[in-house]
């Protein structure tokens, strides 16, 4: 797909410095002498000289630019040529206010084209020709929308006593004659591109070095340009902004409600937020009245001083106070949650003594949680830290601190500064697989019993700490981080206002982290009630009024449905379209992810699936939920690659027609609503006979399986010109009709059966679409049969024979 191209036209023109030429179009009405008409001619003069010498170098659009700012100057001299001074005021009146109308259509116009384009986008575009994030479309999407946020910073500042010190910040800056002069102007538009910037990186131009370092890392690699528009107006006549609707803060002090982007500074490059600006955090501005600049750290705090820790304890007050992230289904904050079978008591700062603690029944205390990555380490790593039954009695006398990985001892840290004293991590508090050892060692059936109580465990804790930062136990997350620079803007007067790096990008800091690519952190993270992740560049506060930045901005996400403190109740909707979408989504999201033991797919997402089908009010197994059967079945790979079946024990093997039984990522069918009447003949009940062993996913409790009777229908002689296809089909393929295969291609049908899911509704023709399951004999003498692909076909593609009812395994 080419980019949409915006229609060039002086009604459709955005004029964002069009405000010089209507100021000064005011100053000829004001004085309608020779000496300012003089003055103007030069103005214009030399502005068709640089035009003429930059001509071939302009695009069309700046072309029309100029053409419009010489009908601006026509127009001068007419006005100046009328009667009374009177009348040229009104009629500059009507036309500045035209001029307004007309830059606001413009920016309606520029939303339109960009949700045209975003909602439009493919990504096969090549990363040269557009680059910004491929996974920007997922169906609940992932497009963070950054908000300043001075109530907050506000009260944090007056926290933070006189021992704290805050970060130290540069005097002034250095800029090239270019920068100068454009972020001194009014209004500016500066492109970066990486070939120019190194000759002015040699002028010590720290503002064109902020973007030169970013062409230079990894991320901006592959990054042809970057834009900034600067609009400095707005930071010296914050009268100039919109009204802003305000809501009283429960601290007393006047709040500015989630709006747009701050509009003073805009970048654009691969859709990341590459800098950020920002006023020094002891500024007063933002206090008494919205500003449209953020107060907060130019550059960072370190890790693990006092204000950084100040600001953590203070997002979660801020949290227990004003939000209901805690509250309970009564109604009531429940901070308090019942403990797991075992947790870890870290005693306090007084008495810093580690060990396991056994809870008792109903005993209910405040602890958090840990999600980290397990990574890739040896047995003999993991024996130092992991609790077995050879060794959990002298784990409940005592754990020694430093035995353990320093991910586990920073996230011990912070559970102190926060003053909780009980904290959850599976490797500590569940008894592991001993291979090694004796006999009792190696059994598995603790982590049975409490892999199944995952969702009760994250979803009744405090607070939940991602070590996003951390690939394994041993690194750890309050490391030292690379330090981040900022440059102080030019003759700005009595604010000190700040570029700087880090730029707020909660998308590319964790949704794209190595920990959320793992299949258990999907779960823990929509179970869990509120989350701090602590990134490489800076840490992050999550809960159900979305996302707070250690550079004091907000992010909100209204799509986003892991950010759920009650998931899945905000993106659940009233629709069936909306829950379908969402399970979906989450099961597609899900696939993707990756996990060291392949048999855990079904219990790594255990806990997120009883909480869909407890929204939906139904009964839901192996991805399946009974009353939206039919399309849960029609899901297929997502690409080329083939799934892989899973070898699972004989004890809790999963049915073919599940994704469950295969290793890969998968997408489900887009199927239109309202247009497919859905077949009667399939049958979900819970597996009656021991035949059916593949329909018992072991589940606490030895909740029995389910099985599915199916109509199982021939193909006829005219499906051999189906396309057999390895991969998702086209639109042609997807017309003419097709099969498409989970494991490896087949290339005839003939022994073959389909199951019909659903027809089309009749339109013109007879001809309408079937949706089906296809699959293949395992015991013909016990009409036992087994899933192996779906499809799209033609009624004449189905064979006019009687088919037979079959038990699907």
């Amino acid at each position: 797909m080419q980019q949409p191209k915006e229609p060039f036209s002086k009604e459709s023109l955005c004029l964002p410095s069009h405000t010089h030429y209507a100021s000064g179009l005011g100053g000829v009405i004001r004085s309608c002498n020779g000496e300012a008409r003089r003055h103007n001619d030069r103005v214009f003069k030399e502005l068709e000289r640089q035009y003429q010498l930059e001509e071939r170098r302009r695009s069309p659009y700046e072309r029309l630019l100029f053409d419009i700012s010489s009908d601006v100057k026509r127009i001068e001299r007419d006005l100046c040529s009328v009667g009374p001074h009177n009348e040229a005021r009104e009629r500059f009146e009507a036309i500045r206010h035209s001029l307004a109308e007309l830059e606001f259509k413009e920016q309606e116009r520029k939303n339109r084209y960009h949700q045209a384009f975003w909602s439009n986008y493919q990504p096969t575009l090549e990363r040269s020709d557009f680059t910004i994030h491929e996974e920007i479309h997922d169906r609940l999407g992932d497009n963070w929308i950054y908000q300043y946020d001075n109530t907050f910073a506000s009260v944090f500042f007056d926290l933070l006593n006189e021992s704290a010190t805050l970060p130290h910040l540069p005097a002034f800056s250095s800029f090239c004659r270019g920068c100068s002069v454009n972020l001194q102007s009014n209004n500016a538009k500066l492109v970066f591109k990486p070939p120019f910037l190194r000759r002015r990186v040699s002028d010590n131009c720290e503002l064109c070095t902020l973007f030169h370092r970013y062409f230079e890392s990894p991320s901006g690699k592959s990054v042809k340009y970057a834009t900034l528009i600067w609009r400095r107006s707005l930071l010296e006549r914050p009268s100039a902004l919109p009204n802003y609707a305000v809501s009283e803060s429960p601290r007393g002090v006047l709040e500015p409600r989630l709006g747009g982007p701050t509009p003073i500074l805009e970048l654009d490059g691969n859709g990341r937020h590459i800098l950020r600006i920002c006023v020094n955090l002891a500024s007063e501005v933002g206090r008494y009245r919205p500003a449209p600049i953020q107060r907060g750290f130019p550059v960072l705090p370190e890790v693990g001083s006092l204000i950084y820790f100040t600001l953590l304890r203070e997002y979660i007050q801020a949290c227990d106070m004003h939000h209901q992230c805690l509250h309970g289904p009564n109604g009531r904050p429940e901070p308090d949650g019942l403990l797991p079978t075992r947790v870890l008591d870290i005693g306090d700062k007084d008495s810093p003594n580690l060990r396991l603690y056994f809870s008792n029944p109903g005993e209910r205390q405040r602890y958090i949680t840990l999600s980290y990555c397990w990574g890739n380490l040896d047995e003999k790593t993991k024996e130092r830290f992991c609790t077995y039954a050879c060794n959990i009695n002298s784990r409940c006398e005592g754990i020694e601190f430093n035995s353990l990985p320093k991910t586990f001892q920073d996230t011990i840290t912070i559970t102190r500064e926060l003053g909780v004293r009980f904290l959850w991590v599976d490797s500590i508090c569940i008894i592991q697989q001993h291979r090694e050892c004796s006999n009792e060692c190696g059994s598995n059936t603790d982590w049975n019993k409490e892999s199944g109580e995952m969702e009760k465990y994250y979803s009744s804790s405090y607070c939940t700490i991602a070590a996003t930062s951390a690939s394994d136990p041993t690194i750890g997350f309050l490391n030292s981080r690379p330090a981040g620079r900022c440059i102080r803007l030019p003759n700005i007067p009595y604010i000190p206002v700040y570029f700087c790096e880090p730029g707020d990008d909660f998308y590319g800091d964790v949704e794209k982290a190595l920990l959320n690519q793992r299949g258990w952190v999907l779960q823990e993270r929509a179970l869990s009630r509120r989350i701090i992740h602590f990134t490489t560049r800076q840490m992050y506060w999550e809960c159900g009024r979305g996302v707070r930045c250690e550079t004091m901005s907000r992010a909100e996400n209204p799509s986003a449905f892991l950010s759920d403190h009650q998931f899945p109740k905000s993106s659940l909707g009233n629709s069936d379209r909306d829950k379908i979408s969402l399970f979906e989504s989450v099961f597609e999201k899900f696939s993707k992810s990756g996990l060291t033991v392949n048999t855990d797919r079904p219990i790594a997402i255990s806990g997120v699936e009883k909480r869909l089908a407890k929204a939906f009010d139904t009964d839901g197994r192996y991805g399946v939920f009974q009353c939206y059967l039919h399309r849960s079945l029609l899901w297929h790979r997502s690409g080329s690659r083939n799934l892989k079946q899973i070898q699972y024990p004989k004890s809790r093997e999963v049915p073919s027609w599940s994704w469950m039984a295969y290793d890969g990522e998968i997408r489900y069918m887009n199927i239109p609503f309202n247009e497919v009447e859905w077949s009667s003949a399939i049958h979900y009940r819970p597996a009656s006979t021991p035949r059916n062993v593949l329909g018992c996913l072991y589940r606490p409790g030895n909740t029995p399986g389910i099985e599915l009777e199916v109509q199982a229908e021939q193909f006829s002689l005219l499906a051999n010109g189906l396309s057999l296809l390895a991969g998702p089909p086209s639109t042609k393929e997807k017309r003419k009709g097709c099969l498409i295969f989970d494991e490896h291609n087949r290339r005839s049908v003939r022994m073959l059966r389909c199951v019909v899911l659903g027809r089309q509704l009749p339109k013109e023709n007879s001809g309408h679409k079937r949706y089906i399951m296809v699959i293949e004999p395992v015991s013909e003498a016990d009409n036992t049969y087994r899933r192996i692909g779906v499809g799209i076909i033609k009624e004449r593609h189905i064979s006019p024979i009687p088919g037979i009812k079959v038990h699907l395994l």
